[in-house]
């Protein structure tokens, strides 16, 4: 009933924006700006996670390119996840202590551990390193130039 209700709400602020502004046509543009801009905000967050659990999981090139990749089509990210688990790809825990592996001893592997000791700032990081990354993609701005 709740749901119903909100979207009643939406429905009729909408009509009512309309109403404030008849000479201008209904385009939908401002929509799909942020929506678009939703959703590419989301594939951002979504390849920055892709890419720390293929540098914890170490990953070839091929699954993390599919990984970050299936974030481009809505939902794809549901059967691509399927086949990363029946795969064993994501099983394991974080690396936060270093392994025999000769891997563990690089700079980067270092670094990834000691943001994974700490949580909040590796979350942080990410964070930032999403916004600026979106801020930057939006004053490029979209494929093909504005119209």
């Amino acid at each position: 009933m709740q749901h119903e209700h909100r979207a009643g709400l939406l429905k009729l602020a909408s009509v009512w924006v309309t109403a404030q502004r008849p000479q201008e046509p209904f385009t939908g543009r401002g929509e799909l700006t942020v929506g678009g801009g939703i959703h590419g905000f989301v594939f951002l967050a979504y390849a920055a996670t892709a890419v720390l659990v293929a540098k914890n999981q170490r990953w070839r090139a091929g699954p993390t390119v599919v990984a970050i990749a299936s974030a481009i089509v809505p939902y794809a990210t549901i059967p691509t996840e399927i086949w990363l688990h029946r795969g064993g790809r994501l099983a394991g825990e974080w690396r936060r202590e270093p392994t025999s592996d000769v891997r563990d001893r690089a700079w980067h592997d270092r670094l990834m551990r000691q943001l994974l000791r700490r949580p909040w700032i590796l979350g942080v990081l990410v964070m930032l390193v999403v916004a600026a990354v979106f801020v930057a993609l939006l004053i490029i701005g979209p494929p093909g130039g504005r119209a």
